[in-house]
């Protein structure tokens, strides 16, 4: 059934590539009915994820305490083309569990690609790590934000586009369309370190 979706949607069988194994849509698929977000960390989630006993790691600028820059490792992809493996997995996973909308998984790989494109190689890591924290902790306040909203506008009467059978397709649109966080998070170091402000 799930294969059948993917197929519905995507109008072709997942390429090799893109492929997840049972054992990864299990667990996507318990977070998600249990109401949880279904974060996945990409050094270790990916395409043959029975192989994957190696964690990836890198080094990179992150942002200490008191808003300076410091070389340390990361543990994920190095590289935006090696971010892209692990996310298209995914994708593909919430397009198979009905969790997540084609279009809202679109845009959101397109806007890291773009500030990728705009702010280059050398800010790979601050991107990453705000991916991470998008995903993984701001994809939670958004969800209780926008589920406040859809409720008091349902005790109004008023209509909301906020399902509460599939609430993280609204999440991920939000989360591509917040612009404070990403600029706290990712635009305002990497403008840093573009501009020759932080080593």
């Amino acid at each position: 059934i799930m294969r059948n979706r993917y197929i519905q949607i995507m109008e072709t069988e997942p390429p090799p590539a893109k492929t997840v194994t049972s054992e990864q849509l299990t667990c996507l698929k318990f977070l998600i009915d249990e109401g949880r977000n279904a974060y996945t960390d990409f050094s270790i989630f990916g395409k043959h994820g029975h192989r994957r006993a190696r964690a990836m790691a890198f080094r990179g600028m992150t942002m200490a305490p008191g808003g300076t820059l410091h070389v340390t490792e990361i543990l994920g992809p190095p590289t935006l083309e090696a971010w892209k493996e692990p996310y298209d997995c995914l994708f593909t996973a919430l397009i198979m569990l009905d969790c997540v909308s084609r279009p809202q998984l679109a845009a959101y790989r397109a806007k890291i690609c773009l500030f990728h494109a705009q702010y280059g190689p050398n800010c790979w890591a601050l991107l990453y790590q705000a991916d991470v924290r998008c995903r993984s902790e701001l994809f939670e306040t958004l969800r209780m934000r926008l589920q406040t909203k859809h409720n008091a506008a349902i005790t109004q009467g008023q209509s909301s586009t906020f399902d509460n059978k599939r609430p993280w397709d609204s999440v991920w649109a939000a989360a591509t369309l917040e612009t404070d966080f990403w600029a706290q998070e990712f635009k305002l170091h990497a403008m840093m370190i573009v501009t020759g402000a932080a080593r």
